[in-house]
C-alpha cells in the first residue's frame, strides 16, 4: 500500500505542477486508476533546501507519511515569533520558529513555488450565453449569492488557479478550491486586525497541509490553511479563521438554468492554460490513495470516496454520496438543527479525465435547514432537481426556493457543506457521523 500510496504521490506533483503549465494529458482512453501527465513539471521552485517531493530522498518521503494527530486545532504550539523576518516566508528562513499552530516540518511541499499557481486577482466575467460556447452542460461550477450578484465559478479555471480574489457587491471574498480534496469554498477576506478591520488579499505557497491547500496572505505573508479557513502560522491572526460563506456546486447547465442572469468568471485570466483540459486524471479513482496524507485515511470509507460534508457547531455528519444519488432525499439533525439533503443528475467529475464532459457522473448535492416559519418541512425527490414538502405540497428547487404550492416564492436557508473526498473530510472533521456507508 505504501509503495502505491507514493507511486501516486509523484504523479500527484505531476499534476499540481501541470496546473502552472499547459501539460499534454494525452489520449483519453489509457487504462483506469493512473493519473496521465506526460510532460513533466516545468515551473520554478525554490532555491533553498525546501525541495519539491517528488526529489526527496525516499527515507524523507517516507518519514512524511508517518502518522499524526488528526483533528481541529485549538492552542498554538508558539504565540510568539522568534528569529524570524517580516520580509519573507517563514519557511523560507532557517532558524525561524514562528508563533503557529503546527510546526513547519509538518508542510509538505507540493512541487511549485509560492504563487507557481497563480490566483486570479483581477477576475473577468462574462454572460451565460457567452460561456455556453465552452463549458459543458455539466461542468461543475461554484455558484456564490451574495446581495444581488449571483457569480458562478467553473472548477475548469480554478483547478489551474486555486483561489480568485473577487469583489462581490462591495465585498471582498476569496473564491477557493483545492483539487486534492475537492473542497471548493468561499470566504471573507475582510477579517478584524489589531488596529481594526483589514483587506487581505491571497496566494498560493506550493505548500500542503493534510494533503490540503495552505495559503497566505500578501499583506502579512500568514499561513492559511483552505479546507476551514484557519490561520496556521504568524502572529498577527494566530489560529483566527474567516468567516465562511453559503456556496454550491451545481453543474453549469444547471446553474444557468436557475441563474440565467449570473456573471460567470472568463477564461480571459492573463494566462494561456487550455481551460478545456484538466491535468488530474483519474486521481478521484475510488480505490486510490492521497498522494499526500500522513498516516493513515480513516478507514470507514475509502478515501476517496465522495462525501457532502456539513458542520454545524461542535458537530459534523458526512453524507456519502453514492448513497445519496439514491435517496435523492437525506434528512437529519446536526447539533440538533433539522438538515435536508438533495441530490440531482447534472454534475461531472473534474478529476477523473483530461475533459470534463468525459468525466463521470457525480451529481449535485445541496444542504438546507429543513424549516420555515418555524416549522420542520420533510421532502421527497419528483425529479428534475425538483423536490416536494409532505407538510404543504410545494414545489422546490435546487435553490431551495418553492417554485409552485402555498410557499412558492419563500426560500429555505442555505448551509455551508463541503463536496469533498472522505479522506479530507475525515482529517478535519475527525469525529464525523456517517450517513450512508454501510
Amino acid at each position: 500500500m505504501l509503495s502505491r500510496r507514493l507511486v501516486l504521490l509523484l504523479a500527484a506533483v505531476a499534476a499540481i505542477a501541470a496546473a502552472c503549465t499547459d501539460a499534454d494529458i494525452g489520449a483519453e482512453d489509457r487504462r483506469a486508476g493512473e493519473v496521465i501527465i506526460e510532460r513533466p513539471p516545468e515551473h520554478d521552485r525554490d532555491d533553498g533546501d525546501d525541495v519539491p517531493i517528488a526529489e526527496q530522498p525516499l527515507e524523507d518521503r517516507l518519514r512524511a507519511l508517518a502518522p499524526r494527530t488528526v483533528g481541529p486545532l485549538t492552542e498554538p504550539i508558539r504565540e510568539t515569533s522568534v528569529g524570524c523576518e517580516d520580509d519573507g516566508f517563514v519557511f523560507d528562513q532557517p532558524g525561524c520558529e514562528p508563533a503557529a499552530m503546527i510546526e513547519l516540518s509538518e508542510l509538505v511541499t507540493g512541487g511549485p513555488a509560492p504563487d507557481g499557481i497563480p490566483s486570479i486577482d483581477d477576475p473577468r466575467f462574462e454572460t451565460v450565453p457567452a460561456a455556453a460556447a465552452w463549458l459543458d452542460e455539466r461542468s461543475p461550477v461554484i455558484v456564490l449569492e451574495h446581495g444581488d450578484v449571483v457569480r458562478l465559478y467553473p472548477l475548469e479555471i480554478l483547478i489551474r488557479h486555486e483561489i480568485v480574489n473577487d469583489v462581490v457587491a462591495g465585498d471582498p471574498i476569496a473564491v477557493t478550491y483545492c483539487p486534492l480534496c475537492n473542497s471548493a469554498l468561499a470566504f471573507d477576506r475582510v477579517i478584524k486586525g489589531p488596529d481594526g478591520p483589514e483587506v487581505l488579499e491571497f496566494g498560493t505557497t506550493g505548500r500542503l497541509w493534510r494533503s490540503n491547500l495552505v495559503m497566505y496572505d500578501r499583506q502579512h505573508l500568514e499561513l492559511w490553511i483552505q479546507f476551514t479557513g484557519q490561520q496556521l502560522v504568524g502572529e498577527r491572526f494566530l489560529g483566527r479563521t474567516l468567516d465562511r460563506r453559503s456556496t454550491s456546486l451545481l453543474g453549469f447547465g444547471t446553474a444557468a438554468g436557475l441563474y440565467p442572469d449570473a456573471e460567470v468568471l472568463s477564461r480571459d485570466t492573463g494566462s494561456d492554460h487550455d481551460y478545456e483540459r484538466t491535468p488530474y486524471v483519474f486521481y478521484d479513482r475510488e480505490d486510490n490513495v492521497p498522494p499526500f496524507l500522513r498516516g493513515d485515511a480513516d478507514d470507514r470509507l475509502p478515501p476517496m470516496t465522495r462525501v457532502v460534508g456539513i458542520h454545524r457547531n461542535s458537530a459534523s455528519a458526512a453524507v456519502v454520496v453514492d448513497h445519496l444519488a439514491v435517496e435523492e432525499v437525506v434528512e437529519l439533525e446536526v447539533a440538533g438543527d433539522p438538515i435536508t439533503v438533495w441530490w440531482a443528475p447534472g454534475q461531472a467529475s473534474v478529476l477523473e479525465r483530461a475533459r470534463v464532459e468525459d468525466g463521470k457522473e457525480v451529481g449535485q448535492a445541496v444542504v438546507f435547514l429543513a424549516e420555515h416559519d418555524g416549522r420542520t418541512l420533510r421532502f421527497a425527490a419528483t425529479g428534475g432537481g425538483r423536490f416536494e414538502d409532505v407538510q404543504t405540497g410545494s414545489i422546490w428547487d435546487l435553490r431551495g426556493e418553492a417554485v409552485a404550492g402555498p410557499l412558492a416564492g419563500t426560500r429555505l436557508t442555505p448551509l455551508p457543506r463541503d463536496d469533498a473526498l472522505w479522506f479530507a473530510w475525515a482529517v478535519f472533521r475527525p469525529d464525523t457521523t456517517v450517513v450512508g456507508g454501510g
